[in-house]
């Protein structure tokens, strides 16, 4: 595959589920057996040949986040941090980014999962004529991070929140991962305020959203007992 993506990752939560464990450190930032999570999502990311250029879309503390990778390289890759102006949430600090996209694509990946991933094998140009995509994969319990329905063109017809009393069993969840157009986020109109890449953008524009389904291991290290998982996990490694 010959496309190059500029890679974007959300950094800019506060992390309140993973408070006692973070303290005041930005959760990307929280290390997992001796490793930022996040150097973990960016060597992934690195290895990758189409990836162009890596950045933080950064808020809460984004200090820590220039001050650690200011001086660091991974594969060639320097990082670079993108502050928002205000908290406006994944959905606002990804409008707010827009000007700094150079690619026809851009690779968007939330920065507290984990994931063996591997771009070449599993994006190509045929996915590419799909439009935009989020990246999906199989879960035995939706309940914790909400579902993705899809119909048998892969068009997607629903993204539904997580809900806590939800009893459903297995299903389809987004991946923490989706590739999008240039074109498609210039066209969207920014409201202003906090608001959520899933909810604000794709779930209000899934006419234009198509999955794909991976079959990879799949982490979201988003609470305590997950945290703990993740040190076990061979994502982690």
């Amino acid at each position: 595959m010959n496309s190059l993506y500029d890679a974007y990752i959300l950094c800019g939560g506060r992390g309140t589920r993973l408070k006692k464990i973070t303290g005041d450190k930005p959760k990307p930032l929280v290390k997992i057996n001796g490793t930022p999570l996040l150097d973990i999502i960016i060597s992934n990311l690195a290895a990758q040949t189409s990836v162009n250029r890596i950045a933080l879309l950064a808020k809460y503390r984004h200090e820590d986040f220039h001050d650690y990778y200011m001086k660091r390289s991974f594969n060639g890759h320097g990082i670079e941090v993108l502050v928002q102006t205000s908290s406006k949430g994944t959905g606002g600090a990804l409008l707010e980014s827009r000007n700094h996209h150079k690619t026809e694509y851009v690779l968007l990946m939330n920065g507290d999962t984990l994931l063996n991933f591997d771009f070449i094998n599993e994006i190509d140009q045929r996915d590419l004529s799909l439009g935009n995509i989020i990246f999906c994969t199989y879960v035995p319990n939706v309940k914790d991070y909400g579902s993705v329905e899809f119909d048998s063109d892969y068009k997607l017809t629903a993204f539904n929140e997580k809900k806590i009393n939800d009893t459903k069993n297995g299903g389809f969840v987004y991946s923490g991962v989706a590739i999008l157009s240039k074109k498609m986020l210039k066209s969207l109109d920014d409201t202003g305020g906090n608001f959520s890449f899933e909810k604000g953008i794709v779930s209000k524009n899934s006419c234009k959203f198509k999955v794909k389904v991976i079959d990879t291991a799949f982490l979201d290290v988003g609470t305590p007992e997950r945290f703990d998982l993740a040190k076990s996990d061979k994502l982690s490694s």
